[in-house]
């Protein structure tokens, strides 16, 4: 046994030493260890998306001395956006915390129809149109960080200026289409979303939002030379669901 246990030691250090001697001799291999991704760090991007909700027209007041409304309208609204966004985040851990602006233009629109008998005789029809030119947010958002995968909830003040034009016709005559102006629109919004990075420096991120850009006035006074006595209060609440997708450029 003490022959055996001489020569396999005499062997191993054999080895050792050709090894040491032998410079070409490869090193071996050691898998590095994978960072986690870091989401702290600015970003700016672009975003997209699809929006549908509700368009709530409330008119009070008198179209004659003896005709009177208070009452609401709705219809459905919708249309897509798109824009830029810039932003930041900071991770404590598995948190992140951010806060980031948007801004897009946008074709979300509806159309309201209205139809009321004036007198015996008269009946009175006119659609409203109001269209959403532009959306912007400033917002915060919290989210739980897993690698690459961020799941977040976000919030914050929204903004949108609304275009509106009316067909006008009274007593079955021709209709005229005017221009009843823009409002700007002042709300918050909502929601969750979820973001991968997919290298380093670029993201892709999906949301859900709901935005509810509050109610403003309407004014209508550019139908008094159409139509005699009227003396209408008039205003518009604007409430609607958005999918977005977006890509940022981290740095």
């Amino acid at each position: 046994m003490k022959l055996i246990a001489t020569v396999l030691a005499t062997s191993l250090i054999a080895i050792g030493a050709a090894q040491a001697a032998d410079p070409m001799m490869p090193a071996p291999y050691i898998e590095p260890v994978a960072e986690a991704f870091d989401w702290t760090g600015f970003y700016i991007g672009a975003i997209g998306g699809a929006a549908t909700g509700d368009g709530v027209l409330n008119i009070t007041g008198d179209f004659t001395e003896e005709t009177t409304f208070d009452g609401e309208l709705s219809n459905s609204m919708g249309g897509l956006f798109g824009g830029v966004q810039v932003g930041g985040d900071v991770q404590f851990n598995n948190f992140v915390l951010g806060a980031y602006a948007d801004i897009a233009a946008s074709d979300i629109d509806s159309e309201l129809s209205l139809g009321l008998d004036i007198n015996e005789t008269d009946v009175l029809d006119a659609s409203i149109t109001s269209k959403l030119n532009y959306l912007g947010t400033l917002q915060g958002r919290l989210g739980i960080a897993h690698e690459n995968l961020l799941g977040y909830v976000h919030g914050g003040l929204a903004w949108g200026n609304v275009e509106r034009n009316v067909n006008f016709s009274l007593g079955g005559g021709p209709g005229d289409d005017i221009d009843l102006g823009n409002t700007d629109h002042v709300g918050y919004v909502v929601g969750a979303g979820v973001e991968y990075a997919v290298t380093d420096s670029i993201s892709i991120k999906t949301e859900y939002s709901f935005y509810d850009l509050g109610d403003e006035d309407i004014d209508l006074g550019v139908l008094d030379p159409l139509v005699d006595d009227i003396g209408l209060d008039t205003s518009e609440s604007l409430s609607f669901h958005a999918v977005q997708a977006g890509v940022s450029f981290r740095f």
